[in-house]
């Protein structure tokens, strides 16, 4: 069975964060392999949410923003590091 987790309606940074401290107990439940994104994210909250979503094999994403991103290459380059090479995500749908 594959689990997807949508994220839209209103999806702002402060309710990313909360699902990113929260995202533990949804794996407690369900193991998620597909994700999709329906408003804006920044690139480091996706970071983030993949970081915790180990499982994921295809992700959609309809707006992704990169403002900041020289800022943040400097502050997470071992996130990106951790994501590129152990992620499993065969399908990137935009």
């Amino acid at each position: 069975m594959s689990s997807r987790l949508i994220l839209a309606d209103s999806t702002t940074e402060e309710r990313l964060h909360l699902l990113n401290r929260n995202i533990f107990r949804i794996l407690f439940v369900a193991q998620i392999f597909h994700l999709e994104i329906y408003e804006e994210i920044f690139i480091d909250m996706l970071i983030d949410i993949l970081i915790s979503l180990i499982y994921l094999n295809s992700l959609n994403i309809s707006s992704l923003s990169l403002l900041h991103t020289k800022d943040l290459f400097n502050d997470t380059e071992n996130d990106y590091s951790f994501v590129i090479n152990n992620n499993q995500i065969t399908k990137v749908y935009l």
